[in-house]
């Protein structure tokens, strides 16, 4: 089928791709962080980060030696720092400033998945 015989015109998919942009753009303002600039966000990041650690110390887990609900949680967000996007701001941040952070995501890392690095060679779940 022919785009051209439901009346569509050419200008179509940029008419999409503007649309597109405009919503995700609004749901970032709406969501928060499409408000600030990209040093805000870092210094946002970084007090979130250093709460974390303040209230982590030198535990194992975040409420003592056992894993919780949260820890997942915590780690969820704090792996893609420490072992996805290791080039970011962010990465860096952690491994210089909070230590403890870095330590607290291979621990859970080690406790949850000791195969952590087979799975990712493998490629499989």
């Amino acid at each position: 089928m022919d785009p051209k015989d439901f009346g569509f015109s050419k200008q179509l998919p940029w008419l999409g791709v503007l649309y597109f942009r405009r919503t995700i753009r609004g749901y970032c303002y709406g969501q928060g962080m499409g408000r600030h600039s990209e040093e805000e966000i870092f210094r946002i990041g970084r007090l979130d980060f250093q709460a974390l650690s303040d209230y982590l110390g030198e535990k194992k887990f975040l409420f003592g030696d056992k894993p919780s609900e949260t820890d997942c949680s915590v780690f969820g967000m704090l792996v893609q720092f420490v072992f996805s996007n290791t080039e970011s701001p962010h990465c860096a941040l952690i491994k210089k400033e909070f230590p403890n952070l870095e330590r607290y995501c291979h621990t859970v890392r080690d406790v949850f998945w000791p195969d952590w690095d087979e799975v990712l060679k493998e490629g499989s779940s």
